[in-house]
């Protein structure tokens, strides 16, 4: 993305601002903390799978580890995060180049900030981008992507189970380091299906939201299924004012 930004700039045919690296990094951040935010307001819980892109040819076609009911084509609701966010870049170095500084770096403290009408309506197209992951997570089964939330399907069947005798690991700080260990029960099938797919596939990462919005997230880590539980949130808007207190887990 950081390549079609900098091919946009080339052909602009005027000054725009340097954009951080990370400030894509911050976008994807926002876009989950938002699906997550908008399947825990419609109350059904949801699964979401993130998988290795090196994996998205498996997974589509008939395999031992998923079934997809629905697997998306290669149109636009698959490079409609993509598209957005490239357009998100190119109009901040834009903004910043035409009334700012065009020597400054900007990133994700220069986009909350500023009050350009196109950069809001393109926050609100991540916003309905996000609740429209959310709704597909109310059918049963998970939503697949590809690493960098390239969106493969939904209604994701796990096969295979998950024991409630197996160990799992609960990490108590943010790098897994701090765990303990306990056995996979008074958990749903939801969760068991989760922490299947995880140790199934260690590269993958899945983001369990119960009914109740407690949020968890799941990978294979240091040899056991390890899981963190989701804090709270904020989700950065736009505006100036910055900042919603999303529900606690």
């Amino acid at each position: 993305m950081m390549e079609e930004h900098v091919s946009s700039r080339v052909g602009a045919g005027e000054v725009w601002a340097a954009v951080s690296q990370k400030f894509i990094s911050s976008l994807y951040e926002q876009v989950i903390k938002r699906i997550i935010s908008g399947i825990r307001n419609r109350k059904h819980g949801g699964t979401i799978i993130i998988f290795p892109r090196s994996l998205i040819q498996t997974i589509s076609s008939p395999n031992p580890h998923i079934f997809m009911k629905y697997i998306l084509r290669n149109e636009e609701p698959v490079r409609r995060l993509r598209s957005l966010i490239v357009d998100i870049i190119n109009e901040l170095a834009r903004e910043y180049g035409a009334h700012g500084n065009p020597e400054r770096v900007v990133g994700w403290a220069e986009y909350v900030a500023c009050n350009n009408e196109r950069l809001t309506e393109l926050d609100e197209a991540l916003f309905e981008y996000a609740g429209f992951v959310a709704n597909l997570a109310a059918v049963d089964g998970a939503v697949i992507f590809a690493k960098g939330l390239e969106l493969i399907g939904f209604g994701g069947v796990i096969k295979g189970a998950f024991s409630k005798e197996d160990l799992i690991a609960r990490a108590m700080d943010s790098e897994g380091e701090d765990r303990f260990y306990e056995h996979a029960e008074g958990v749903g099938t939801r969760h068991l299906a989760a922490y299947h797919i995880c140790r199934d596939i260690q590269d993958a990462l899945a983001i369990v939201i119960s009914q109740d919005g407690n949020t968890r997230l799941v990978k294979w880590m240091n040899g056991f299924v390890t899981y963190w539980d989701m804090l709270p949130m904020n989700i950065a808007w736009t505006d100036p004012a910055g900042l919603e207190e999303m529900p606690e887990a």
